[in-house]
């Protein structure tokens, strides 16, 4: 019930104000994503699960990734997960915007940073219930690229405030990871970090 009803609470604020639940971002540069990412890393999405936080304030989602191939970093284990806000839990959604949305079997190159591992006030949606290390996004769905059976590395799901005039929201894996690379091997005061 206090779920429940804090969740109506904050839906009506929201309606009486007329303010929309959608936002706009500031564009990531592929230098900004390579350069402020931990871990940089290819895989297939192995599953999706919701639950509430710890301090049932929030829905999260936290989805299994077999890690392929690692760009930056170092991926210990063979499986990590991704926690991310928003997601269903029994006949309740939250769809919160700009994050990005994973499915099964689905081929993705993410930018990532780790998830603190200690419950904190500062870290209050974390979920512990993982057995793989947990990591969120960098720059929430400008951090993830779907790669097609075409071999493209596509970029979706988020709003800009400006018009994005870069090449780097679709093109070819190859050239994607060639790109990281080349960033990766500029002294870091060359990149500028987010």
């Amino acid at each position: 019930m206090k779920k429940t009803f804090r969740f109506a609470a904050s839906a009506l604020g929201v309606l009486a104000l007329g303010l929309s639940a959608s936002g706009l971002m500031v564009k990531a540069s592929l230098a900004d994503l390579a350069g402020g990412a931990e871990l940089i890393l290819l895989g297939r999405v192995i599953e999706a699960r919701s639950s509430w936080s710890l301090d049932n304030s929030l829905i999260v989602t936290l989805t299994t990734i077999e890690v392929r191939e690692t760009i930056k970093g170092r991926a210990v284990f063979r499986r990590i997960a991704v926690q991310t806000p928003g997601g269903q839990v029994g006949d309740l959604r939250l769809t919160v915007s700009d994050e990005p949305a994973f499915a099964a079997d689905e081929t993705v190159l993410l930018f990532l940073k780790p998830l603190p591992a200690r419950f904190s006030g500062a870290n209050s949606i974390l979920v512990l219930n993982s057995p793989a290390p947990v990591y969120e996004m960098l720059d929430k769905a400008q951090g993830k690229y779907s790669i097609g059976e075409d071999g493209l590395a596509r970029k979706a799901g988020y709003r800009l405030l400006a018009v994005d005039e870069s090449d780097d929201t679709a093109l070819p894996l190859i050239e994607l990871t060639a790109r990281i690379k080349t960033l990766l091997r500029r002294p870091a005061a060359a990149r500028r970090t987010p």
